[in-house]
């Protein structure tokens, strides 16, 4: 590497994220990590939903017949999202799971999650808990509509976040009702202004 593109001269080298979020904001960390953060990817035992997710890749062999879902490695999507990232299996649902994973939030500079006030609560992982162990600590949550709404499996879905963000307006044509944008856009988009506020979030601790 150049001395310029080594990670010594990246913009956020030193700075470690801990990553527990689903394919709603994996891409958050994603670019976060882009920008030279150790990132730390926490996955629950058997792996990720993101594993499952399509596209899949082609099978190496003939370039052709797809791999089965769940294989390890097949889910383009999964490859893309955490792409630089390193990985780690926790149980949070489990105490010992649980006390690891604090003791990488004491270590932390970004958490990044996806869970609903109900489910931080009931892993004892809320925001006042973070903050207990780790002053110093970005807390980033990004969910459908706010944490302090009981999730619903409606509340996941592209095409209502894209609609009630606005997103949904610029699909499609003046005569014709509005079309979704392939590709989860407003994942897309919740995970780029999550890694700004991150950046912000991290100047402001410098200074205060």
């Amino acid at each position: 590497m150049s001395e310029l593109t080594s990670s010594s001269h990246r913009a956020l080298f030193g700075v470690r994220v801990l990553d527990v979020a689903n394919e709603t904001a994996a891409y958050t960390s994603r670019l976060l990590g882009d920008l030279g953060a150790d990132v730390i990817r926490i996955e629950p035992p058997g792996g990720a939903r993101t594993r499952d997710l399509p596209p899949f890749l082609a099978d190496r062999s003939d370039g052709a017949a797809a791999r089965q879902p769940g294989e390890d490695g097949n889910s383009a999507f999964d490859r893309f999202v955490n792409a630089g990232k390193r990985s780690m299996t926790l149980d949070l649902e489990s105490s010992e799971g649980r006390r690891l994973f604090e003791r990488l939030v004491i270590t932390a500079d970004i958490v990044v999650e996806t869970w609903s006030q109900i489910d931080a609560a009931r892993l004892g992982l809320d925001r006042d808990r973070l903050a207990e162990l780790n002053s110093r600590l970005v807390h980033v949550s990004v969910t459908p509509f706010g944490r302090d709404r009981l999730r619903q499996p409606i509340d996941d879905d592209d095409l209502i976040v894209m609609a009630a963000g606005g997103l949904l307006n610029l699909g499609g044509y003046p005569d014709t009702m509005p079309v979704v944008a392939h590709g989860e856009q407003s994942a897309n988009a919740a995970s780029i202004f999550a890694a700004v506020g991150a950046l912000v979030a991290l100047l402001e601790r410098e200074t205060s």
